[in-house]
């Protein structure tokens, strides 16, 4: 396939935008408090946000109770922000204890998915016993686990797809 200019500046564009992440994504490993509190206010905006539109919207609402309960869901979710703002250390020990729950449900459920597969049960059943460790590790050691489990995890996703944008932009067949 003949490759233009503009897929080439795209490329060194994804190839940049790859780098971007693993570096960013090493520095949320290295400061895991910091990206861990960045990722709690990031969460809280969205809250807000989504909460005005909520109470926004509640004022369109076709009867009166439909309106009542948009309002109150939309004032629970700001109030859920502010707490966020507020008590940041707290959201995130919080977001952490969610997180090590997920982990271990989500584990269970794939080592018993694993058996019944016909291929790839072994890493199927891998991944799910990985999953549940990686849970009871973030649990066992909570609430001091908030202060370094969401940015290393957070970190450690943003290197992953780094390195997989570079990856793909070094990839002949690619093109």
């Amino acid at each position: 396939m003949h490759s233009s200019p503009i897929f080439k500046n795209a490329s060194r564009g994804n190839m940049l935008w790859g780098f971007l992440l693993v570096i960013l994504g090493l520095f949320a490993m290295m400061t895991p408090a910091v990206s861990g509190i960045a990722t709690t206010f990031m969460l809280g905006a969205l809250l807000l946000i989504s909460g005005i539109g909520m109470v926004i919207y509640a004022f369109s609402s076709d009867s009166f109770g439909t309106g009542v309960l948009r309002f109150l869901f939309g004032g629970i979710t700001v109030l859920a922000a502010l707490w966020m703002f507020v008590n940041p250390g707290m959201a995130l020990a919080t977001l952490t204890l969610f997180l090590a729950v997920y982990f271990v449900v989500d584990g269970i459920f794939l080592v018993f998915a694993g058996f019944g597969l016909p291929k790839g049960k072994g890493w199927v059943i891998f991944n799910g016993v990985v999953s549940v460790l990686l849970g009871l590790m973030i649990w066992r050691n909570w609430p001091v686990s908030g202060m370094w489990a969401v940015g290393i995890l957070l970190g450690v996703k943003l290197v992953v797809a780094g390195m997989a944008m570079m990856a793909l932009e070094s990839d002949p067949k690619a093109e």
